[in-house]
């Protein structure tokens, strides 16, 4: 009976790896109707670059090539998240031509050869504007959208300080401000959620580590740890399985298995070689005034990039334009958490003016 039930589990797994193995092109889907037909129009590519000296990928999707070309910045950093827009946010690719681009280290652009010195802010955004160079002529536009979430917003800010005139607006979602005040707000809420369910030895163990004095790497294994109640107490998505996500990325058929693998390594390496500098980059103090239009989209719930700072940056920005639009249903995701309502400020708000 044993041996049944080994051969069964062993089956099992066999055709996990090889159901996994087989959605592991690592080449770019078409874009189909509901009727399994290409849309006519329409785009997918997976494109290599060289940017900053470095090799890097974007991936290009969009229902009609004529629509205006948006930029995605990702989170982490360190985080692709294009198998989480295509499986919860499909319909960015009926209003754009949508450009998921894995940072410098990140995903399809992470390499075990790229130099640690060059993962920094001004780096990374000179890759950013580099990239936006790339699409401007690539597809005929003189400008282009850009949206970024969460670490992307850092990077967003900084591209669109340097280089208004390269963009129609910018949109912010889990829009940083300045990360120290945000982990304090965010350390407290899971302290106290904590204490309500009686778990009082975490509790007291997530208190005693002093923000202000820890180095990166200590900052790192405790946003590792207290990341992990952020998630419990649903100040990380609300509405979502975190379980769905990460089966959306383990079926892509976008990236290889070894790209996979490297999603992984890129969020470690990422993080490792940029948090000591983000934590002292305070866009509050370092980026108050810009030439472009901002728009900031931010879950009420949002203990990762608290609602509370992200609102008082917001306050003291001057924009040609601007609006905050809050989430009372949302955490850290508004775009994938409630979908609709994003989809229907895009179009009502962004597009439309």
């Amino acid at each position: 009976m044993l041996l049944v039930i080994l051969i069964v589990i062993l089956a099992i797994i066999g055709i996990f790896l090889a159901v996994f193995y087989f959605v592991s092109s690592g080449k770019p889907q078409k874009i189909k109707d509901k009727n399994g037909r290409v849309v006519s129009g329409s785009i997918s590519e997976i494109i290599e670059l060289d940017l900053g000296n470095a090799k890097q990928y974007i991936i290009v999707r969009g229902e009609d090539e004529t629509k205006p070309v948006l930029l995605f910045l990702h989170g982490g950093p360190g985080d692709p998240e294009f198998t989480f827009i295509k499986k919860f946010a499909p319909e960015l690719q009926k209003y754009f031509v949508l450009v998921h681009w894995d940072q410098r280290g990140a995903g399809k652009s992470f390499s075990s050869d790229l130099d640690p010195k060059t993962m920094n802010v001004k780096q990374l955004t000179s890759d950013g504007n580099e990239l936006v160079e790339y699409l401007k002529n690539r597809f005929k536009r003189q400008k282009v959208y850009l949206m970024g979430h969460s670490w992307g917003t850092v990077l967003g800010m900084n591209m669109i300080k340097e280089h208004p005139e390269n963009f129609f607006a910018y949109m912010g979602i889990g829009q940083v401000a300045n990360i120290l005040k945000g982990e304090k707000i965010s350390q407290r809420f899971v302290i106290d959620r904590l204490n309500e369910d009686g778990n009082k030895k975490v509790a007291e163990r997530i208190e005693n580590y002093n923000l202000d004095e820890m180095d990166a790497e200590e900052f790192i294994k405790y946003l590792f740890y207290q990341r992990k109640f952020v998630r419990k107490y649903g100040g990380a998505m609300r509405n979502i399985k975190i379980g769905k996500a990460i089966l959306s990325s383990l079926f892509a058929r976008e990236y290889t298995v070894g790209e996979k693998i490297n999603i992984v390594k890129g969020e470690k390496f990422s993080i490792k070689n940029l948090w000591g500098e983000i934590v002292e980059n305070n866009l509050d103090e370092q980026i108050l005034e810009v030439g472009v239009p901002v728009y900031i989209f931010q879950g009420k719930h949002d203990y990762q990039t608290p609602y509370k700072v992200a609102r008082e940056y917001y306050e003291k920005l001057k924009a040609p334009e601007k609006e905050f639009f809050t989430f009372e249903n949302s955490a850290h995701c508004p775009l994938f958490e409630e979908n609709k309502t994003f989809n229907k400020l895009i179009l009502e708000k962004v597009l439309k003016n």
